[in-house]
């Protein structure tokens, strides 16, 4: 069921990078204490994205995804500079939702970096979900 529902999201992610403005991205400060992330990021406009985010936890063989919905105050090339949000965390027994705000630079040649910051509330066993990400990555431009 796991390789099937992965198959999905990859078809997806792909179908998505092939149509349109699209980004990824990762962690690199976790990926040196073996936390492997990843982020998907899609444009609708110019001014509004949807994410992607999972983090894997190895040794535990659990993650934690979050899907979330940014809002871009005045972007330059679309999907950049400071932005606000709200999310949906799931991870091992919690689920809630939350507010963040980030910002976003992107290079000429499509390199990425992003900070975002933020905290929301779980139903049931988590009282509090903290949001805090350093991202590098890479935009593939929509395709003229």
């Amino acid at each position: 069921m796991k390789s099937i529902l992965t198959t999905i999201i990859f078809a997806i992610l792909f179908s998505c990078a092939a149509s349109a403005q699209f980004e990824l991205k990762s962690n690199p400060i976790a990926l040196i204490f073996g936390v492997p992330t990843i982020a998907a990021e899609y444009g609708i406009r110019d001014n509004i994205g949807i994410e992607l985010y999972g983090v894997v936890f190895p040794e535990e063989a659990a993650g934690i995804a979050f899907l979330s919905g940014k809002y871009y105050f005045n972007p330059r090339e679309g999907l950049d500079r400071f932005n606000v949000g709200v999310f949906l965390g799931a991870g091992p027994g919690a689920f809630g939702g939350g507010f963040q705000i980030g910002q976003k630079i992107v290079a000429k040649k499509g390199l990425i970096f992003e900070f975002g910051i933020g905290a929301g509330r779980g139903i049931e066993n988590s009282p509090f979900i903290p949001y805090l990400r350093l991202d590098l990555g890479y935009r593939f431009k929509k395709k003229k």
